[in-house]
């Protein structure tokens, strides 16, 4: 037997656990015509030792963590207004590395962006380590060899923090077997990942359209005169100093209207109450109903401890972060990743038979809701007054 993508691609989350596994090294990963990357084997190099079909969480499933999801939640704001604005939430993240490394000798390892503007999994360590994987980035990151990378710190006893989606953690979990101890395993509290080729060619077509290199793009942007933790404003900078601000920036819309997630995706075992992570983190949508006098237009990150690990990092958080406790069922209200995939998209097909034959402007254009022309002038207006507007809304 094979690794999953043998039998039924669309069960691969592309988590990498076969490729770095695998002892003769036949195994890469090769981005299909929908842009996301799966695991393709050389035949002639395979040995038939197996190793790639009992490490993949799509055929050996992991076991989750049994009723994981505990009665109470918190809801949290970093008290350093600084890295407040910097994230796109609350700033969990980097209360979580501030709280698990005392010492600034723990490895960390997320998702940023490279030279190439591409997503993918990094290291680094201090206690500023959590500056380069700040703010949410709505594209599959490349793993590379990060699985290996870990494995082996940790057999030299080294402390490790991996940030990742569920299913991330389910292949390093399934690869690393019991060397588990010094790892804490942070999870992202994910509707999905969008496909890296689709993010690619619109990076080519921004720079295209704009003649300059574009050299940072930050999906959830905090500006007090644009937009602030609700608005989705993207901004993308350039290499000749222009900045562009877009709160219906077509990639972020597509991405939020599941255009473009994942085959996997769709049908994720992991959106779900049961949780792979030591600790899960997300954005704590509809908190403000529950608790106006809490709410704040900077960000609120919800965070859930799973594991014993969990909570023991939960218990410190209140040394960076404004905390208050939550029943859980606040946060299922509002989160459906918590309970539930995302909905398929009925046009995500004639969208990928458009990416291949379209520029990409016109295949996300002509596949995702538009806003109306009310919303449209509403999203033009300063950010100062379409705040008052919606809080007299409310009243």
């Amino acid at each position: 037997m094979f690794c999953v993508v043998k039998s039924n691609k669309e069960l691969c989350t592309g988590c990498t656990a076969c490729i770095n596994i695998c002892p003769p090294k036949c195994i890469d990963m090769i981005e299909d015509n929908t842009g996301f990357l799966y695991p393709q084997i050389d035949e002639e190099k395979c040995v038939n030792c197996e190793l790639c079909y009992k490490v993949c969480p799509e055929s050996n499933q992991v076991s989750l963590n049994k009723n994981s999801l505990p009665n109470t939640c918190l809801a949290a704001i970093h008290k350093d207004l600084g890295i407040l604005m910097e994230s796109s939430s609350g700033g969990a993240f980097p209360a979580i590395i501030q709280s698990f490394d005392e010492d600034g000798k723990t490895i960390v390892f997320g998702a940023t962006f490279d030279e190439n503007m591409q997503v993918v999994h990094k290291s680094a360590y201090g206690k500023l380590s959590y500056k380069i994987f700040q703010k949410s980035k709505y594209v599959q990151s490349n793993l590379d060899k990060s699985f290996s990378e870990i494995k082996q710190l940790l057999k030299d006893n080294k402390r490790v923090i991996f940030s990742g989606t569920p299913c991330q953690i389910a292949g390093l979990k399934n690869y690393i077997g019991n060397l588990s101890d010094n790892l804490l395993c942070v999870e992202l509290l994910c509707h999905g990942v969008s496909s890296p080729g689709v993010f690619k060619s619109y990076i080519n077509y921004l720079e295209h359209i704009h003649k300059s290199k574009v050299i940072s793009f930050s999906f959830r942007n905090k500006d007090v005169k644009k937009g602030m933790w609700k608005d989705y404003l993207t901004s993308v900078s350039f290499n000749n100093g222009k900045i562009l601000h877009n709160n219906f920036d077509l990639f972020t819309q597509g991405f939020l209207q599941g255009l473009f997630l994942r085959d996997s995706c769709l049908h994720c075992q992991y959106a779900s109450r049961y949780r792979i992570g030591d600790i899960v983190i997300g954005d704590f949508w509809g908190i403000d109903k529950y608790n106006n006098s809490f709410a704040t237009d900077k960000g609120i990150s919800l965070i859930i401890p799973i594991t014993d690990k969990g909570h023991r990092i939960a218990s410190r958080l209140s040394n960076y972060m404004n905390i208050i406790e939550v029943d859980i069922a606040v946060a299922l209200e509002k989160n459906r990743a918590l309970s539930a995939p995302t909905p398929i998209n009925q046009k995500r097909s004639a969208f990928f038979e458009a990416f291949i034959s379209k520029p990409i402007n016109e295949a996300i254009s002509s596949n995702i809701k538009h806003p109306s022309l009310k919303r449209r002038l509403f999203n033009k207006m300063p950010y100062f007054i379409r705040r008052k507007i919606a809080k007299y809304l409310l009243k």
